[in-house]
């Protein structure tokens, strides 16, 4: 075994923000971006397995809190649980609150999702599939109504619960159009700004 500062991931909230922005005010992550695993559960599990443990229990924490209960209120007290359930990792020793040296870890290959949701009490059928599916974009003529409505996703369009509690939309609900039109213009600064990096890269070849 080889010696070096324990394993991390990234914030799961932060990663399912528009361009993986990192918050400041994540109620996951507190603006690190990253979480760090805990020493006493990597002597048991990979850092695979502990790194979606994690996951699952935050998905699960939001997704009882906002149970019924999809307003800004909701949302509040949805945030207040995500940061108590990062708590309760800690307690656990799933998560640690900073990186901490280590003489090194039992290499074990990543293992199925099902062992990671065994670890986690308050898992339900359902979880990893919304944390694993893709963000949800609407044009201008769509209603999400099919999708839980309007705020049954993030800001960003994830369906996770985590997300929409840690990036969420406007309680009332944004104008499907404007939410489109805003989108577009995204997309397309990024198209501007990606050319203009291309021509810059080969200006300095030349």
């Amino acid at each position: 075994m080889t010696g070096g500062n324990s394993p991390t991931r990234t914030c799961p909230a932060c990663a399912r923000r528009e361009g993986g922005v990192i918050a400041a005010d994540c109620p996951i992550c507190s603006g690190a971006g990253i979480l760090h695993l805990g020493a006493s559960a990597l002597v048991h599990h990979s850092p695979q397995v502990v790194a979606l443990a994690a996951e699952y229990h935050l998905e699960a924490s939001a997704r009882i809190a906002l149970a019924g209960d999809p307003s800004a209120h909701g949302v509040h007290t949805a945030r207040a649980a995500l940061s108590e359930a990062v708590i309760d990792l800690v307690s656990s020793g799933v998560l640690a609150l900073r990186q901490h040296v280590t003489s090194g870890y039992p290499q074990r290959p990543p293992m199925p999702t099902m062992n990671a949701a065994a670890m986690v009490p308050l898992y339900a059928t359902g979880d990893a599939a919304r944390l694993s599916a893709p963000p949800v974009v609407f044009e201008a003529d769509e209603r999400p109504m099919g999708y839980g409505g309007i705020p049954g996703f993030s800001a960003a369009g994830y369906l996770a619960y985590l997300s929409r509690a840690s990036d969420p939309l406007d309680a009332l609900g944004p104008s499907t159009n404007a939410r489109a039109s805003e989108v577009s213009r995204r997309r397309f600064e990024v198209t501007v700004l990606a050319r203009a990096v291309r021509e810059a890269s080969r200006e300095s070849r030349s």
